[in-house]
């Protein structure tokens, strides 16, 4: 379109008949001598053009112009475009109004529709409102236009991947068959209205969303959600190894599809929501769902069935949903130091974790280091997702809150509504927990009843005595930014327009200097697995004849490096009831082991919890013998292959890939 563009200008004419090329065309003459115009002195003259000329109600313009160009500009439809501009020794056309054939600089903007001249260019919103006539494609209002993706939404894949756009995206439903106690991962519409009409199924709600089509050019490390059914013990699991998907479908699993397109790993195209994997041996059932209570308890075996933990599988999040929606909201509300959100954050989140798993709302001010709103939803009913608890934020303050006296309804609360507006809220995180009672005036007239209860993290506290922002200088936006908020992003304060990442790299693997060789080891008498960085403790290990010394099976990172910001500790822990040593990085499975009474050994280095981030490539596999109470973990190689085919007595069960590592040479 811009190659179009420039042979149009080039030829130094304007305006003198309808286009004939396939690109609707709008044109903009600038005298010479003078400066060379630049893209924002090209976009104003096509908009100045209407404001001086057109008369919107009469759909006419003044006599002896142009309006065509205008016209052209702010015609509804217009999703690509590509300009150029000429110096000309002459500019013939309307264009150049009363210095037609003098010299000047021609710009030309080529744009995908072209506009049908003899109407008006677009229809004026409801009550004056943007975004009311919306195509149906046109899903999201970005800076008051009708757009299918937020305006400034990374399209390529910069660094670790960009999330794909919400058009390619489905919510994650997760479902629960109490007859054959088996669990559901849904998306397809006719499979959720299918689940929604057994009455033998319960519907535990939305746990996440997934891609639905695999864009590389937005996310290259997405991998089928493969739905696999075992026709012995009535259980559908959901993976995306594709080699242990191969293996049970030697096994005699059936292939029951792809449901969707998740990562193998966090940080990959924005993901953050693990979903966590446990298996009953008892009721021969595998259930797979997201961080929540439902995983605290499951871990401290408060749930009945003897569950193990096993695998985490990481799907796509509602983080953009909480943020677009929390800006969205704000923004409506016209606050003239209104600040945007820019950032989800993962300790702000897990902060509010521990604050939903209280079960308590609005009895007290915060005493953490956060902002802190809270959401209640009755149950029995469907859990509220990310857009359901930021529209109760702003729903507490429609119903209840009066701005001009800064007061609010006897008897209800406006906390939740001043900490969502207030002006201040650069970083947001959010969690929600299934509570059996939910008590404190969140709840309202349910105070003690069961529910959900949402709870959001802001990075400051609100003045909950106060206005929660100040009304702009006659209702409009963004007339009290802070200076260093130079942009005003859909109504909203912004150091940076909503929707630019600032991008971060997929990281750089650490240099061979910071590098440490990881070594196996298997202790024959006590039956455990062991991985050792220390020069020290490979050399002791060595001496003993009932230790094999398995050789190395890859590289730690010896500490934090800002080349590789992903990286996380890999905790030793020694159970001395099972003498039995496990290495692992996820978080909550090591707080758990060491409730469960398990030693903490230290820190042998850091690794990745997923692939593709910082060139790590060798994955370490986690297996467990309840026979011979014991774990091995392994890279991936011949003896994974015989572990998971059963070929190697103790009856292993796969637990997943717990972390990933370099290869061995990549290390002194």
């Amino acid at each position: 379109m811009a190659s179009e563009a420039e042979k149009l200008a080039v030829t130094c004419v304007c305006n003198q008949g309808p286009p004939t090329g396939q690109y609707g065309i709008a044109y903009s003459y600038f005298p010479t001598p003078g400066p060379l115009p630049n893209a924002e002195s090209v976009a104003n003259a096509l908009f100045d053009e209407g404001a001086l000329n057109y008369d919107y109600n009469t759909n006419t313009c003044a006599a002896g112009t142009t309006c065509d160009n205008y016209k052209q500009f702010t015609w509804y439809q217009a999703d690509k475009l590509g300009c150029a501009i000429a110096n000309c020794p002459t500019v013939n056309g309307l264009c150049a109004g009363m210095n037609t054939g003098a010299s000047g600089y021609l710009a030309v903007c080529a744009y995908t529709y072209k506009a049908l001249l003899t109407q008006v260019p677009y229809v004026m919103g409801l009550n004056g409102q943007p975004c009311t006539f919306c195509a149906a494609h046109d899903i999201v209002c970005s800076q008051n236009l009708c757009c299918p993706v937020e305006i400034g939404t990374v399209i390529g894949a910069p660094g670790c991947g960009a999330q794909p756009v919400q058009a390619d995206m489905a919510l994650l439903h997760r479902y629960f068959n109490n007859a054959i106690r088996s669990n559901y991962l849904a998306v397809n519409q006719s499979v959720l209205h299918a689940l929604n009409s057994d009455p033998s199924v319960g519907n535990l709600g939305v746990i996440g969303a997934v891609a639905i089509r695999n864009d590389g050019s937005t996310c290259p490390y997405l991998q089928r959600i493969h739905h696999i059914y075992n026709p012995a013990y009535l259980m559908d699991i959901y993976l995306i190894n594709e080699l242990v998907y191969n293996q049970r479908l030697s096994e005699g699993y059936w292939d029951k599809g792809v449901i969707g397109y998740a990562v193998p790993g966090p940080y990959l195209c924005g993901a953050t929501i693990p979903i966590y994997e446990f298996y009953s041996a008892a009721f021969l059932c595998t259930v797979q769902l997201q961080n929540s209570s439902d995983v605290i308890g499951l871990f401290k075996n408060t749930i009945p069935g003897s569950y193990t933990f096993q695998d985490t599988l990481v799907n796509l999040n509602d983080e953009a949903l909480f943020i677009n929606t929390h800006n969205s909201l704000r923004a409506s509300l016209l606050g003239g130091n209104m600040e945007c959100t820019l950032e989800y954050d993962d300790d702000m989140a897990k902060w509010s974790a521990k604050e939903a798993l209280k079960c308590s709302c609005n009895e007290n001010p915060p005493t953490g280091p956060y902002g802190v709103a809270y959401s209640y939803t009755p149950s029995p009913g469907k859990a509220p997702t990310a857009e359901d608890i930021a529209n109760s934020f702003f729903e507490e303050g429609a119903m209840n809150y009066n701005y001009a006296s800064n007061t609010c309804e006897p008897g209800a609360t406006c906390d939740n509504f001043k900490q969502f507006s207030w002006y201040q809220a650069s970083k947001i995180g959010c969690s929600l927990a299934k509570c059996q009672a939910v008590n404190g005036p969140c709840a309202g007239i349910n105070a003690g009843a069961p529910g959900y209860l949402g709870v959001c993290a802001y990075s400051h506290k609100a003045l909950l005595n106060q206005v929660p922002y100040v009304v702009g200088m006659n209702n409009q936006p963004c007339t009290y930014c802070a200076s260093t908020e130079v942009i005003c992003s859909q109504n909203l304060c912004c150091t940076r327009e909503i929707g630019v990442f600032n991008e971060q790299s997929c990281g750089k693997q650490p240099s061979k200097d910071d590098m440490v060789k990881l070594v196996r080891f298997f202790d024959n008498n006590k039956r455990t697995n062991l991985l050792v960085t220390d020069v020290n403790e490979m050399q002791r290990l060595r001496r003993l004849p009932e230790v094999t010394d398995l050789g190395a099976i890859g590289s730690l990172a010896k500490e934090k490096t800002n080349s590789c910001p992903y990286l996380k500790p890999v905790h030793h822990l020694f159970s001395n009831k099972l003498q039995m040593d496990v290495y692992l990085t996820n978080t909550e499975v090591y707080k758990e082991r060491l409730r469960d009474g398990f030693e903490n050994k230290g820190i042998i280095g850091y690794a990745l919890a997923g692939p593709e981030a910082c060139q790590v490539s060798v994955a370490i596999y986690t297996f467990f013998s309840q026979a011979l109470g014991t774990t091995v973990q392994l890279q991936n190689g011949t003896d994974v292959l015989q572990l998971l085919r059963g070929q190697i007595p103790g009856s292993f069960l796969y637990q997943g890939v717990e972390f990933y590592v370099w290869e061995p040479d990549a290390s002194p």
